[in-house]
């Protein structure tokens, strides 16, 4: 065996412990888990049939307190001129809110969901989309008339609404999740002696080279 060959595999094997080592910290997982502390945070697009006129840019909500399943929510609204509305609301997370922004947890298809303006709309789909970076079971709905059509993604684990993009009488609305500490990324734990085990293994392999290679240097040459 050459050594180009030799040196090779050595190569390959110190890459593989390595890309191994790298995969073993990169794996995770999402929690989701609401609690007083958990925040949503939204972007929000008006395109009003009227011009100058000023509209919300984005949207925080903070869960302040759980007592049961009654939660108070902290909101504070941002404004295409600047400014920014606060306010304060409670109610009851496992029945949802009417508004749309929270759904019972794990809804599935067929399930009636209450929204303001449209009245009791059934939910028609559940799909799997990545969303801050994280992938999500969502369910969704969609509604439409003569004037109006709604659409929204709602978080299955959790009933958070995700997405909703909402026309009436030409101007439309859109909402999208953009950040959130409901689900997170969470590092996997690996056995410490994994990281022992993978240099052990690249130590073997190069002393076995050295060896290898000065036995050879060593052993006479054979005169024809």
């Amino acid at each position: 065996m050459s050594r180009q060959i030799l040196v090779a595999i050595c190569l390959v094997l110190v890459f593989f412990g390595m890309l191994c080592q790298s995969t073993s910290i990169k794996v995770i997982e999402a929690s989701s888990i609401i609690e007083a502390g958990s925040f949503v945070r939204y972007e929000v697009a008006i395109t009003s049939i009227l011009e100058g006129v000023v509209t919300p840019t984005g949207v925080n909500f903070e869960f302040i307190d759980i007592d049961g399943t009654n939660a108070t929510i902290s909101s504070t609204i941002y404004f295409s001129d600047g400014e920014q509305w606060d306010s304060t609301t409670t109610f009851d997370i496992e029945s949802g809110s009417s508004t749309g922004f929270i759904i019972p947890s794990n809804s599935k298809i067929g399930d009636s969901i209450p929204i303001d303006g449209y009245g009791n709309i059934s939910i028609e789909g559940e799909t799997t989309s990545i969303y801050t970076g994280v992938n999500r079971t969502t369910v969704f709905t969609r509604y439409s008339n003569s004037t109006d059509s709604l659409v929204y993604f709602w978080d299955k684990p959790t009933g958070i609404m995700l997405e909703q993009n909402s026309t009436k009488f030409e101007s439309t609305m859109f909402w999208k999740i953009i950040d959130t500490n409901i689900w997170q990324t969470q590092q996997n734990d690996y056995s410490p002696y994994q990281n022992i085990i993978y240099i052990v293994i690249i130590l073997v392999v190069i002393l076995s080279l050295i060896i290898y290679l000065r036995i050879r240097k060593k052993r006479p040459r054979r005169r024809r």
